[in-house]
């Protein structure tokens, strides 16, 4: 039975048909709840490129609309150019 190779699975977990229905979706932490939270892509309501951060505005499932950051800092800056 080693010497079997097996080139599918009988019981695929994911088929072709069903990624094409899938959503992006973020994991973002709530400020209110403190909870995470699972969040689809349509949920997004602007996406901003500042010169130190980029600034992504989410409406989350508590209801409220919260700006999450991302990117390096100034302080990262001035050590690395230091």
């Amino acid at each position: 039975m080693a010497e079997n190779l097996r080139w599918r699975s009988l019981l695929p977990l994911v088929e072709d048909a069903e990624r094409a229905h899938a959503r992006p979706v973020f994991l973002i932490t709530c400020p209110v709840t403190r909870t995470d939270e699972l969040v689809a892509d349509r949920h997004i309501k602007s996406v901003v490129n500042h010169p130190t951060h980029i600034a992504m505005t989410v409406v989350c499932p508590c209801g409220g609309t919260h700006v999450y950051r991302t990117g390096p800092r100034w302080e990262a800056r001035e050590l690395v150019s230091a």
